[in-house]
């Protein structure tokens, strides 16, 4: 692999890792979505079992994620 970059080759490997991100990130961005979504409902979820529950173990609403490991 070639290791010496002109100026110009340097920013012309920078822009197209770029673009090639954002291109990923804009066709998955439903997962990333849906990512927050359970985070939201999770964080309620614990929130609510911990302030207004008697429940022993609030932090059980993050198993939400399990199925996504």
């Amino acid at each position: 692999m070639k290791t010496n970059f002109t100026p110009k080759e340097s920013l012309a490997v920078i822009h197209s890792m770029i673009g090639r991100t954002q291109q990923n990130i804009s066709e998955n961005s439903i997962f990333f979505l849906i990512l927050g979504w359970a985070t939201l409902a999770a964080a309620l979820l614990h929130y609510f079992l911990l302030q207004h529950t008697g429940y022993p173990h609030p932090y059980l609403a993050w198993g939400i994620f399990m199925p996504t490991a």
